[in-house]
């Protein structure tokens, strides 16, 4: 008897845009690339200034906390 087809489960990176294996090695592998870490740096750097906060003020925030 033939198997039933099943679908790979899937995940959405919200920073790339894109769908990814929803299992470990795939996951980490994709948050290791050059491509996503770009992107997570824009949209924090984006967050920043949005929030009005400058490079040189961060660190004195954080360390506030």
């Amino acid at each position: 008897m033939a198997d039933v087809w099943k679908s790979q489960p899937r995940k959405f990176c919200k920073f790339c845009e894109c769908w990814i294996a929803d299992n470990k090695v795939s996951v980490q592998f994709h948050e290791n690339g050059r491509r996503h870490k770009e992107n997570v740096d824009k949209r924090v750097r984006e967050a920043r200034e949005r929030a009005g906060v400058s490079v040189v003020q961060f660190p004195l925030l954080i360390s506030k906390l």
